[in-house]
């Protein structure tokens, strides 16, 4: 409860200071890029509520099995930071559990690394090569299981820091509009340098799943995609946002600060909301939602689903929300698995044969 009114006591004082309305800050701080935040507003523990996820990696990864690249892509022209982790055989081992944090309860994931004597520096062949993409607010690292045990399974895992977060440079986020033209120019890029091998694939999370449905739908050369609770529309999603993790900001505030996003960044509304800009069966993806997912909602998932090419499926975790979506390795690493490799093993058969 402190917490809350001090925030809301510090929103009302830098409303009366600048004489800015709620809405418009709030779209300011929604298109300005993470990484340039505050450090007292981003820290942990500190203004924001406390995560509901938290990640620990018991891992060190060879040095010879990964590479930082960096490349200058899109208008405005940004530099993107990219870790590349080569297939090997790593021993990920993974695990989660709830646990309770005073009165808050945790959704706590762990990851390990425990490779055998024999297999501890063994690298493998690469099958293909996935991207993939973090969360709105987030960075490259927060996907790096996956980008472990997927590279274990023999792909070579390009884990980017989008625009604005993390490494990566731009003052401001453009919410997938600029984005999927930045990475079609990183995988231009990381193909002349030799860094892409056989087909394409990308998996992203809720910010970063939307702009994987839309870069697969403009670049031919992504073949096959998963998106783990991509949002449909952009003010419901903050709506979402809103009632998980700050109920006591007025929606009014959040609907005003919405339609104004798009001005802010000179787009049309409408280019903001995946369901309404994805042009119908362009892409195959699996999509993933939670049952719980408020941000998200399964019927929003569905609605894209809906547009996506008729082999696309959609699994659903129950009781899972949106924050700890990506973790629930249980149920997802095995589909999202046998999701690439049933459509990247296609797509390179496809080039074989031509």
């Amino acid at each position: 409860m402190v917490r809350r009114i001090f925030c809301l006591l510090l929103s009302l004082l830098t409303l009366g200071l600048t004489g800015c309305t709620p809405g418009s800050i709030i779209a300011h701080e929604l298109v300005k890029s993470p990484n340039r935040q505050p450090g007292w507003l981003t820290e942990p523990g500190r203004l924001l509520p406390p995560a509901k996820v938290t990640l620990s990696y018991y891992a060190t990864i060879p040095a010879n099995h990964m590479s930082v690249q960096k490349a200058t892509v899109g208008q405005p022209p940004a530099m993107l930071e990219a870790l590349v982790v080569e297939p090997a055989r790593y021993g990920f081992k993974a695990s989660s559990h709830w646990e309770q944090q005073g009165s808050h309860p945790v959704f706590r994931f762990e990851m390990r690394l425990t490779p055998s004597t024999n297999s501890a520096d063994a690298p493998l062949a690469p099958r293909g090569t996935i991207f993939l993409l973090h969360g709105y607010g987030l960075r490259k690292d927060v996907l790096l299981p996956w980008g472990i045990s997927l590279a274990e399974a023999g792909w070579r895992c390009v884990l980017v820091d989008l625009r604005g977060h993390g490494e990566s440079g731009g003052p401001r986020i453009y919410f997938g509009t600029h984005e999927a033209e930045d990475l079609r120019d990183l995988l231009t890029e990381l193909d002349r340098r030799h860094v892409i091998s056989g087909p394409v694939g990308v998996l992203g999370d809720s910010y970063g799943a939307d702009i994987a449905l839309r870069w697969a739908a403009q670049d031919s050369r992504v073949q096959a995609t998963v998106a783990l609770a991509p949002y449909a529309k952009l003010a419901d999603a903050m709506e979402g946002i809103r009632q998980s993790y700050a109920p006591w900001v007025p929606r009014g505030w959040v609907r005003s600060a919405a339609q104004k996003v798009p001005r802010l960044l000179g787009v049309p509304a409408e280019s903001l909301d995946p369901v309404s800009v994805l042009p119908a069966q362009k892409v195959a993806a699996l999509f993933i939602a939670g049952e719980k997912d408020v941000v998200a909602p399964v019927a929003a998932v569905q609605q894209l689903k809906d547009l996506a090419l008729p082999e696309s499926q959609l699994l659903l975790v129950p009781q899972s929300a949106h924050e700890e979506l990506p973790y629930e390795f249980d149920m997802l690493e095995k589909p999202v698995k046998a999701w690439f490799d049933v459509h990247l093993h296609e797509a390179a058969q496809s080039v074989r044969t031509r």
